[in-house]
């Protein structure tokens, strides 16, 4: 078996959070970025500045010949044109190339104009939420032990997992059909979470100028007991108790139509759960199902 190599020459492109963050890891490990590319040629310079690379630029005519491996971590409607831009570069052989990119949701297939030329192309997805106020500083101190899913042919593998390892991560293989699905569920574990956390900092202002505060270690407590236990053993509450009367008296306080659908879905939700784990009496499922509309 040809053995993986070390060390890369790397490319960058896309300096917002996520491809500032991949290549200070990257370089911190080792690797030499070589060039940075940016639509916003500011940001590519910032990014140059945090990885000692000299060349910024908004033009990927710049990418030196030198450059074997090629990040491309720009927004996913982006990444087919980035790789068609790519495939053009006169100086890149691109035979000798590794190229990713670091969607969630895309496969490998939408670096296929640079695959037809022979690069060894595949995906490689950081399991993180990269917000835009974060600071380098303050991102990287979430990075470590972070998973990154990785989907592509076999003979990226290896290459992929060296720089998983790089990058103090933890490597995940995503087989390309399930795709969509890896990336749901990350849109579940961050964005619904976060979308959860302000269902229940708006009910909690109408409560206490406090806000969520005195619910954070509720809230914690609980997200860490259904990560030990599995969600349907750390169920409590009304719907895990059978207790319909409570779910109406909510249904009957909350004013609000959004708030009031996503009381409903989740409900249905809990109550699913609440079934799988012989929680309740037949009457009280149906009760409840009527009240949430399951």
């Amino acid at each position: 078996m040809k053995a993986v190599r070390r060390s890369f020459n790397i490319c960058v492109i896309g300096a917002g959070g996520v491809g500032t963050t991949l290549a200070f890891l990257l370089h911190r490990s080792g690797n030499k970025i070589v060039a940075v590319v940016s639509k916003n040629k500011r940001s590519a310079i910032k990014c140059g500045r945090a990885v000692s690379c000299m060349i910024c630029s908004d033009d990927l005519s710049v990418i030196p010949s030198s450059c074997d491996l090629v990040l491309i971590a720009v927004p996913d409607q982006s990444i087919r044109s980035v790789a068609k831009s790519l495939a053009a570069v006169p100086a890149l052989r691109l035979e000798r190339i590794f190229v990713f990119h670091t969607s969630g949701a895309m496969t490998s297939d939408a670096l296929e104009p640079v695959a037809r030329k022979g690069a060894k192309v595949f995906s490689l997805h950081p399991v993180q939420t990269f917000p835009r106020q974060n600071t380098l500083k303050d991102q990287l101190a979430t990075m470590k032990g972070v998973t990154f899913g990785f989907e592509g042919p076999e003979g990226s593998r290896a290459t992929a997992k060296l720089l998983v390892r790089q990058m103090g991560g933890e490597f995940l293989f995503i087989p390309k059909e399930a795709k969509i699905l890896y990336h749901l569920a990350c849109v579940i574990a961050s964005n619904y979470s976060v979308t959860l956390v302000g269902a229940l900092d708006f009910i909690a202002g109408t409560i206490t100028r406090k806000k969520i505060q005195p619910f954070r270690k509720l809230l914690l407590t609980s997200i860490e007991n259904a990560m030990k236990m599995g969600a349907g053993k750390a169920l409590t509450g009304p719907i895990a108790r059978g207790d319909s009367e409570i779910v109406r008296e909510h249904l009957n306080a909350i004013q609000e139509p959004e708030l009031r659908m996503l009381y409903k879905s989740l409900g249905a939700y809990t109550l699913k759960l609440a079934i799988q784990e012989n929680r309740l009496k037949t009457e009280e499922i149906a009760s409840l199902r009527e009240l949430l509309g399951a």
